[in-house]
């Protein structure tokens, strides 16, 4: 399943950020820290911003209790 389609089953809209960092997060079976996907991801989205990563991340966790 294509992120795209695992970001739309859980009912979360599919962003450039959310679908980047799900990716990184796929593809890197460790436990990042916020800083660690953000400096990974930075430099291909210049608007990505840590806050971005941390709320992301959050609602990430908060679909995968409720769904």
């Amino acid at each position: 399943m294509k992120t795209y389609d695992y970001l739309l089953s859980y009912n979360i809209k599919p962003s450039v950020q959310r679908i980047a960092i799900m990716d990184y997060l796929l593809a890197h079976k460790t436990h990042p820290c916020i800083d660690e996907i953000y400096m990974a991801l930075c430099d291909d989205i210049p608007t990505l911003s840590k806050t971005t990563v941390y709320n992301t991340l959050k609602l990430f966790r908060s679909e995968e209790h409720t769904s």
